[in-house]
């Protein structure tokens, strides 16, 4: 079983407040062009849930050809049979096509709950990235890439994170 989740991360510096001496001053170079706060990249995250891996693809879009790409590369990993994907449910997610052809791969989708994100363990490596990218500074989308790159190889694409606890207690879920 894997979750996927994507998030486009932008060229734009992303700033959080830093500690600084009394008195003196804190300087934060930042890129905040237009052209930064729109150029980027999508980062797709499928994470495997038995061995805490995640699978990652980098793309300049989000549709349902590049979530398909992504699938591949799952699917490539986890070898022969059938592989059970957990979705949100962005409207690329329920494309015809995208279903058709997965379904001939043996890449099966389950949906979360709409507005659900707390139920998505792959939110949790992207929250790090994101956490890991503020404060930085880039001036091409390729610098951004390599920083992402590196940022899982850093951590040999594995993440501790507790799927059991998501599940047993989920936040906003009650039993019927």
């Amino acid at each position: 079983m894997f979750f996927e989740d994507e998030h486009k991360q932008t060229v734009a510096t992303i700033t959080e407040p830093i500690l600084a001496k009394k008195g003196s001053k804190s300087v934060i170079r930042a890129n905040t062009s237009h052209k930064a706060r729109i150029a980027g990249v999508y980062v797709f995250v499928s994470l495997k849930a038995s061995t805490q891996r995640v699978v990652v693809t980098l793309a300049k879009k989000s549709d349902h050809q590049a979530l398909l790409h992504h699938l591949y590369q799952v699917k490539r990993r986890a070898g022969k049979g059938r592989v059970y994907v957990t979705l949100d449910n962005d409207g690329a997610h329920h494309a015809k096509r995208l279903k058709r052809l997965a379904a001939k791969q043996g890449i099966h989708f389950r949906y979360l709950p709409s507005y659900s994100p707390d139920l998505n363990p792959a939110e949790e490596p992207l929250k790090q990235l994101k956490t890991y990218l503020r404060n930085r500074l880039f001036f091409t989308v390729e610098k951004l890439k390599q920083a992402i790159r590196t940022f899982f190889e850093q951590r040999n694409y594995t993440f501790d994170i507790n799927v059991e606890g998501i599940y047993k207690n989920p936040a906003g879920v009650r039993s019927m």
